[in-house]
């Protein structure tokens, strides 16, 4: 979670990440998952982690088809 210009604000990054899971954003909630896991801006929590990627895993994959593209 670093910031690219200025100071990082972990609260507002894992709101936004909360509002893209409610939005079955497949991405934002495997990389919050991902945080509770590793403790890195969130406090460690390998239950809460654990559950948001078997989450992600019922949403749509967000890469199309190729063939969808045509």
């Amino acid at each position: 979670l670093d910031g690219l210009t200025g100071t990082f604000d972990t609260d507002k990054a894992i709101y936004y990440f909360k509002q893209a899971i409610k939005g079955k954003h497949r991405m934002a909630t495997i990389t919050l998952g991902r945080l509770y896991l590793s403790g890195m801006g969130v406090p460690l929590d390998i239950e809460k982690g654990s559950q948001l990627l078997e989450l992600a895993e019922t949403f749509p994959s967000e890469v199309e088809d190729e063939d969808e593209c045509d």
